[in-house]
């Protein structure tokens, strides 16, 4: 039974290791899913089914919990990589370069690697961080299907708003 189907455009080697990652973290919980890649022209799919006829309920929350995890780095390297630097010369023009690139590795730090909670600021972040990626099981277990290239360019927008 399918379970989630992921379209993308070009090479996306990462993301990919990382839902075979997710796989065998998967199998040694005892939820058995099967994955299919297929190429058709230029994009790629990634097809996730259960190797049962029916999923229970609360495997197929794991399972989209795991997805919307890599998504989310997906979500955040392209924020990282196409958004950032704009912003911070927007927001933060007055300060040099060093002190841009400085601010741009603790907030991609920040975002990626999930701080302890000594300060409200960092409950914030990660309350911020958690909507993003119920966001994203949401899409998942009411659509099954996913263009990442399409979400990734919609959310990235949405992203400054949320940021920590």
């Amino acid at each position: 039974m399918l379970i989630l189907s992921i379209v993308y455009k070009g090479h996306k080697e990462k993301f990919l290791s990382d839902i075979y990652d997710m796989k065998r973290y998967l199998d040694s919980r005892k939820i058995y899913i099967g994955i299919l890649e297929d190429k058709e022209t230029e994009f790629n799919f990634i097809k996730i089914f259960s190797k049962g006829e029916k999923i229970k309920e609360e495997d197929l929350e794991i399972i989209c919990l795991n997805v919307s995890e890599r998504i989310y780095e997906c979500l955040i390297t392209k924020f990282y990589n196409v958004e950032i630097d704009e912003i911070l010369n927007e927001k933060y023009f007055f300060l040099n370069s060093e002190e841009q690139e400085s601010v741009k590795i603790k907030l991609f730090d920040r975002l990626i690697k999930v701080p302890g909670i000594d300060d409200k600021d960092e409950v914030y972040c990660v309350n911020r961080i958690n909507e993003i990626k119920k966001d994203i099981v949401e899409v998942l277990k009411k659509n099954r299907e996913l263009n990442l290239d399409g979400y990734l360019t919609f959310r990235t927008k949405n992203i400054e708003k949320k940021s920590c």
